[in-house]
């Protein structure tokens, strides 16, 4: 009998319909040679191994350069029995890159690297010409600010689609807790200035604690014709003695939207501050208060060329008075508006404690937006995997769950507005 034909087209179809499915990839990789690169596209396009594994995956691509070609994303952890740690040579990092020419995506989970103490040993990643990275991701990002900078700057020269920092916490001052960049030492600053404009092109934070140095180095490095992109995670305003909540909200991120907000396309904004508790750094529980209106108001006035505002509102029965008055505030040029709830839409659309009256308000706010093309709600749900992280999963809204809510935003859907 003679060998049968199966054209190149529906094996590429098949074996990408089967791209999150690697035992069944690995399978497909030995049936004949026509389906070994179509199941190493995917079977190798994600990579996840702890640091200390650097060494052998280095041996592995540099004696198949075909696996390399097909890495676009790596994320690198610290290792099995702990969070997070500093390595404190980083060299082996950059031969493995150097070896990715596919390579989009680069992940750091619970890494820092640690400065020589010898200046002229610091040699941050110099990649080809051309060479970009659509993400860099640092989650688990913790320790002093000489040890933070000096890990970004090794990174500082590449561009950058999305710099994504999460569940961060950076020290200051070793024995204080110190709001201002100023406080950071002369070593910071010197990685600071290595990184003097940076071209990032989005920026999503999620931090563990008040983020007005985090902030202040932001504005002292990023390329501000660069940036039109900013998500922020929870805006957790905690009241300590000396610093009200407003000014201290005012603080966290008061100074990128001054700096660029004028650039600004996209803005994700999370309010899900409301009537929580938490515990202070005195280990006594504390009421998280409500994210001030007029602070977020002054947020989006700085943002003048917006198109596109996604509002995780968490729950949605505790925030839509705020929301709604935000909303009022959202720049005529807005195309696209987003928002995030964390209930059962379902639920909370047959909820008869939730009034008419506030649907109404919000769908009147809505309506006032002069360039506004869809409005767009969906549920989000924490990532089980990170907890800390600013981004959740987006469930899309059911058929009953879309019917209910064209009635209770009948002139959004009847202008065509509502968009699911």
């Amino acid at each position: 009998m003679g060998s049968s034909f199966v054209p190149p087209e529906l094996v590429d179809a098949t074996i990408d319909h089967l791209h999150d499915d690697i035992p069944t990839l690995a399978a497909c990789s030995l049936v004949h040679r026509q389906w070994l690169s179509s199941s190493r596209y995917h079977l190798f396009s994600r990579i996840s191994f702890a640091v200390s594994k650097l060494p052998d995956f280095l041996d592995l691509i540099e004696e198949n350069a075909q696996i390399s070609r097909n890495v676009r994303e790596l994320r690198v952890h610290y290792s099995q029995g702990a969070t997070f740690g500093t390595v404190y040579n980083q060299t082996l990092l950059f031969d493995v890159l150097d070896r990715l020419p596919a390579l989009v995506t680069l992940r750091l989970n619970g890494i820092t690297y640690f400065p020589s103490s010898n200046r002229a040993c610091f040699a941050p990643w110099q990649p080809p010409p051309g060479r970009t990275l659509q993400c860099l991701d640092f989650y688990g990002f913790r320790g002093s600010s000489e040890i933070l900078t000096y890990t970004l700057s090794l990174f500082g020269k590449v561009p950058v689609g999305v710099l994504r920092v999460q569940d961060a916490d950076m020290l200051v001052h070793p024995d204080r807790f110190g709001y201002s960049w100023d406080y950071a030492s002369s070593q910071a600053h010197l990685f600071a200035s290595s990184m003097v404009g940076w071209r990032v092109g989005g920026l999503e934070l999620g931090l563990n604690r008040p983020s007005h140095h985090w902030n202040d180095l932001f504005c002292k490095i990023l390329a501000p014709s660069c940036l039109v992109s900013l998500e922020i995670g929870a805006l957790n305003t905690l009241f300590r003695a000396r610093i009200t909540a407003v000014q201290r909200l005012k603080d966290d991120y008061g100074l990128l939207f001054e700096q660029f907000g004028v650039r600004f396309a996209h803005v994700r904004l999370d309010v899900s501050t409301a009537g929580s508790l938490v515990t202070d750094i005195l280990s006594r529980p504390v009421v998280k208060f409500s994210v001030p209106a007029t602070v977020l108001e002054r947020y989006l006035s700085e943002c003048s060329s917006l198109q596109s505002l996604h509002i995780y509102c968490g729950s949605f029965r505790e925030s839509v008075r705020d929301v709604a008055l935000l909303i009022r505030s959202v720049p005529p040029s807005t195309k696209r508006i987003t928002f995030g709830i964390q209930e059962s839409l379902q639920i909370l659309l047959q909820d008869p404690s939730f009034s008419e009256d506030q649907w109404t308000y919000l769908e009147q706010g809505l309506l006032g937006i002069r360039d506004l093309q869809y409005v767009k709600f969906v549920t989000e749900i924490a990532d089980v995997e990170q907890t800390h992280c600013l981004l959740r999963k987006q469930i899309q809204l059911d058929h009953m769950q879309r019917q209910l809510m064209k009635e209770v935003v009948p002139k959004l859907n009847e202008t065509g507005l509502l968009f699911f």
